[in-house]
């Protein structure tokens, strides 16, 4: 079972840069990459661009900008288009 929790999540819309950090267990660094990525995706998506009524947003693009692990916190810089 992955046990995640969110330790910081900041996001400045004007530059489009924002970083997340999430307390994870030890051997599940992977797994939780790949949930911080997902959900930078879904951050990006809803905040970046205009929404239409009735339409699901398109695909968003982020790039990463440094990753770090202290102990168990993973944190990730991120921009987003």
């Amino acid at each position: 079972m992955l046990s995640i929790s969110v330790a910081s999540l900041t996001y400045d819309p004007n530059t489009r840069m924002g970083k997340l950090a999430v307390k994870v267990n030890a051997n599940q660094y992977e797994e939780a990459r790949k949930w911080i990525r997902k959900n930078i995706e879904t951050l990006a998506r809803d905040k970046n661009i205009a929404l239409m009524t009735g339409q699901l947003p398109p695909a968003a693009t982020y790039y990463s900008l440094g990753e770090k692990i202290d102990g168990n916190v993973i944190e990730i810089e991120f921009k987003t288009e």
